[in-house]
């Protein structure tokens, strides 16, 4: 096998594992208030990233094998190889809409956390601070008893 037929071999894998890891962060979407699936989500994402990563290497390894002291753009943009060239184009703009859809469940995550924390702090919030006869006791609105 040439490192060119191997190169396109590891880029069309690498393609591969990125549409897993768009179809799993849709599904995180989907599943972000549940924690136990959220979980479950997340440990298929990190085994994703993993492969993601050798395959990577991989495919850095055949790079420069295939075009030494060259970087991408500019091997592109010499290259006579045009299917490579689209692969890697398709790789990029996957790997761009990747980028947007965890960027998206970063911030359904951060407003969760923060609805539990309001939440919370309702739930322990402390009385507030004003002048009361000290012969009377307020009644405490709170549910929770914070005293130790």
């Amino acid at each position: 096998m040439q490192v060119i037929d191997a190169f396109r071999q590891v880029m069309e894998q690498e393609l591969a594992i990125i549409e897993q890891l768009i179809e799993t962060g849709q599904t995180k979407r989907k599943v972000i208030s549940d924690s136990a699936q959220l979980s479950s989500v997340v440990d298929q994402e990190r085994a994703l990233l993993t492969s993601l990563e050798q395959t990577e290497r991989e495919r850095c390894q055949l790079f420069d094998v295939m075009a030494p002291g060259q970087d991408l753009h500019t091997w592109l943009a010499t290259t006579a190889e045009t299917d490579l060239a689209h692969q890697v184009h398709g790789l990029r703009a996957k790997y761009q809409d990747l980028q947007q859809i965890n960027q998206l469940n970063q911030q359904l995550i951060q407003e969760s956390l923060n609805l539990v924390q309001y939440c919370l702090n309702i739930f322990v919030a402390e009385p507030p601070m004003i002048y009361t006869n000290p012969k009377t006791q307020a009644a405490s609105k709170s549910i929770i008893d914070r005293k130790v």
